[in-house]
């Protein structure tokens, strides 16, 4: 830190190498310097560099503790969807029988398990 006529430079000095063992806090911070970084990010590559690192950074551990939707779409969730539209599965030996959601017993069809492809 230095002192000249009331004015005061505060120097950071950190390894960029090193910011997956920086606490969030001080990560933070680091994140603020870069964007306050007087230099010209358009005529040096620097400061873009260790801005864009720092975010990277601060990025990776968010997402790290963001709850991750595993199962949201499910290749068979078509399937068994067009199944339940239009039938069900009835009985303890797995029989499929169409039609039976609609309440026409006349169009009804059973079929086993087997045949219908071996399962739900």
């Amino acid at each position: 830190m230095s002192f000249a006529n009331g004015e005061v430079e505060i120097t950071i000095a950190f390894n960029e190498h090193s910011l997956v063992t920086y606490g969030d806090s001080y990560l933070a911070m680091l994140w603020h310097v870069a964007q306050a970084n007087p230099a010209d990010g358009f005529e040096e590559n620097r400061p873009g560099e260790i801005a864009e690192r720092i975010g990277r950074e601060i990025i990776r551990r968010w997402l790290s503790k963001a709850p991750v939707e595993l199962y949201h779409h499910q290749g068979q969730h078509y399937y068994h969807r067009e199944l339940t539209k239009h039938g069900k599965w009835t009985g303890p030996g797995g029989t499929y029988v169409l039609g039976a959601n609609d309440g026409d017993e006349a169009r009804a069809a059973v079929a086993t398990r087997d045949a219908a492809g071996g399962g739900r």
